[in-house]
């Protein structure tokens, strides 16, 4: 029977999708809607599987989809090699798919990293390059012995070029390596410097790729000081400032946990982080974060003498300069073991991770923080099916922490991984806009990238909730629509392409019709109104009273000018009273005298009269004598006033003029 070879290539395909699906299931935790603490963790993969011994994990995302592992090669003696494999975040089936191993180290005796003091250190600049630093075997010359080295990759880890990073005149043993890369391009190394007697923590950056560093400072122990220091890390905030955690003998010889930040490099601050003195800190993680908080945890054997050991928690919200309480994060004395501890986080999600104890095995033990370090999920043990150890962790831009362990399922060790899915940070409301009848909701967007949709929830009361809306991402708002007067609460959830939701927003309220308020703000500018006018008022009245005091200064001095000018006017009107008197006076005398000046003339006048009359009436008489008579002597006249003997009739009047006959 033939079989032919379309069918043959069928059947392959149908297979490989069936054993990817069933591999899937295998490695990939269920897709639920669950809370931080409630997810699971993958079941280990195995990276690679060498035959030879695979150990010190050191994990690395680039933010864009990848996530790589680099790790120690042992040939079975105590130098090794450094590999990378490079996976993609998620692939078809919703798993990591693999994309290439390669051999950061070429000389199978240079990395020193078999060791637990030595494990490699990995970053990522703005350029996308691979940065790892790491320990090389060196001749014992001059009192050196161990070298540190930083390879750097430009084209995504396929290949590798060393540079050699140690102090150009330094002494003895460089270990501890740890690596960052700043917003600024500048990439910074931290790393303990060890002879014999003491050591310290030694710093040095580069500003050229990583093809050369400088700047190297101690920033711990000064000169003739014989105190140990450890387990640096290194790490960098959106600024550009480094931060440099260690752990550093005391006096007491017990070791305490200190951090130190720079700026530029070159001037150091220092504070002490462990707050209980006679205890042994050790492996501190640092992780600053886009906000200016600094978060550090630590391994802590205070509680050793009641049998166990614990993780504590540190956060600075400014950057350093003020600390709050320690916190103990496993919740279980005894079940922290000493071993790395990681600190990793995006958005507000925070997860500590740490090696722990549990049934005679070490495994994983995490404490989760869904609000950037203000809260705590109790530390709790996370059991694998084998023994786990030597964790490194990242977490990539989607909120998922890939994580590196070594386990022994065949006998040698095999470095594994697992991830794990967290929530989407939770949305933040960033407005309410009210509008006759409806409220429009409006959020921020959360950091991680495999966010698909958004739930609105609303309580008429503050307390109960209910979903009333889901929106697709990109959209970050929504309106309620059809609302009487009241006031609503609103929060919102992320959810991820798993379906897995985030803490709710905290929440907002947004009122129909007028708030209180609003009422109590427009009854305030009614008052502040009223306050006004009355202002207004009283600065009227104070000018009105300004006036009227100005008029009755004014009046007051005219009445003293009036009564002085009365008083003036009345002598003058007296003066001149008795003047017009004296002349009424003079009048009437001279008037008198005037009349009798005319009562004499009128005499005169009259007696003149009388007289011319009298002389008149004597020369008429005359006239009234015939001629004949006139010659007779005169007859003597009667006496004045003696009666006359009138004529007789049809006599002429003698006593008429001779013009009146």
């Amino acid at each position: 029977m033939h079989i032919r070879p379309n069918r043959l290539r069928s059947a392959a395909v149908l297979g490989l999708v069936i054993a990817m699906v069933l591999v899937a299931f295998l490695v990939t935790p269920p897709r639920v809607r669950a809370d931080h603490d409630a997810i699971p963790w993958a079941n280990p993969n195995a990276i690679a599987t060498s035959g030879l011994n695979e150990q010190g994990s050191t994990v690395l995302t680039d933010g864009k989809g990848h996530v790589y592992f680099f790790y120690s090669v042992s040939n079975g003696f105590q130098f090794s090699n450094i590999s990378m494999t490079e996976y993609t975040t998620y692939g078809p089936f919703g798993f990591p798919m693999f994309v290439m191993t390669r051999q950061v180290t070429s000389d199978p005796t240079s990395a020193r990293t078999n060791n637990p003091s030595y494990p490699p250190a990995a970053a990522i600049d703005h350029n996308g390059y691979l940065y790892v630093a790491w320990v090389k075997q060196a001749a014992y010359t001059g009192g050196r012995s161990d070298d540190l080295y930083v390879s750097r990759s430009t084209d995504g880890g396929n290949t590798w070029v060393p540079t050699l990073a140690s102090a150009p005149n330094g002494v003895g043993a460089d270990v501890w390596p740890s690596i960052a890369a700043s917003s600024t391009g500048r990439i910074w190394i931290a790393y303990a410097q060890a002879w014999s007697g003491w050591n310290n923590i030694t710093v040095a950056y580069s500003d050229t790729a990583g093809s050369s560093f400088g700047g190297y400072t101690n920033i711990t122990v000064p000169a003739g000081r014989f105190y140990q220091v450890t387990t640096p890390t290194v790490a960098t905030d959106a600024s550009g400032r480094a931060y440099v955690a260690y752990s550093q003998q005391a006096i007491t010889a017990y070791y305490l946990v200190y951090l130190a930040w720079s700026n530029t490099g070159v001037v150091w601050t220092t504070q002490r982080i462990s707050t209980f003195l006679q205890t042994f800190a050790y492996y501190p993680s640092v992780a600053p974060d886009a906000s200016g908080k600094v978060h550090i945890a630590w391994w802590d054997n205070r509680f050793a003498s009641y049998g166990g050991t614990s993780i504590y928690y540190r956060q600075s919200p400014d950057g350093g300069a003020t600390w709050l309480p320690e916190v103990l994060l496993s919740s279980d004395r005894g079940l922290a073991t000493n071993g790395r501890v990681s600190a990793r986080l995006l958005g507000q999600n925070l997860v500590v991770l740490y090696q722990s104890f549990l049934g005679g095995a070490l495994q994983l033990g995490q404490a989760i923080s869904p609000d950037d370090g203000s809260l705590w999920y109790p530390g709790t043990t996370k059991p694998f099916e084998r023994q786990s150890y030597d964790f490194g962790a990242a977490m990539d831009e989607n909120g998922t922490v890939w994580l590196g362990l070594t386990q022994a399922p065949f006998g040698n060790n095999d470095v594994m991984m697992s991830w794990w899915n967290g929530p989407p940070s939770p949305p933040t409301i960033t407005n309410i806009a009210r509008a006759t009848g409806q409220l429009t909701v409006s959020w921020s967007t959360p950091p991680e990238a495999d966010v698909v949709a958004y739930q609105v929830w609303r309580s008429m009361d503050g307390s109960t909730y209910q979903v009333v809306a889901s929106t697709s991402a990109p959209t970050t708002s929504w309106t309620d629509t059809g609302l009487a007067n009241g006031t609503y609460w609103y929060r919102v959830t992320a959810l991820d392409n798993f379906g897995t939701s985030s803490h709710g927003s905290g929440a907002v309220s947004g009122t129909v019709g007028p708030t209180t308020a609003e009422l109590v703000a427009a009854l305030e500018a009614q008052i502040t109104d009223l306050e006004n006018q009355l202002a207004t008022a009283q600065a009227d009245i104070t000018a009105i009273q300004a006036q009227l005091d100005t008029l009755q200064t004014d009046l007051n001095n005219l009445q003293s000018s009036t009564n002085a000018n009365y008083a003036e006017l009345q002598s003058r009107l007296d003066k001149l009273q008795s003047r017009l008197d004296q002349i009424e006076t003079e009048k009437a005398t001279q008037t008198q005298s005037y009349l009798n000046t005319i009562l004499i003339i009128v005499v005169i006048v009259l007696l003149v009269f009388m007289l011319m009359q009298s002389r008149r009436m004597t020369s008429m008489r005359t006239q009234m004598i015939p001629r004949s008579l006139r010659q007779r002597p005169p007859q003597q006249s009667p006496p004045m006033g003696a009666p006359t003997e009138p004529p007789g009739p049809g006599q002429p009047r003698s006593d008429l003029p001779d013009d009146d006959l």
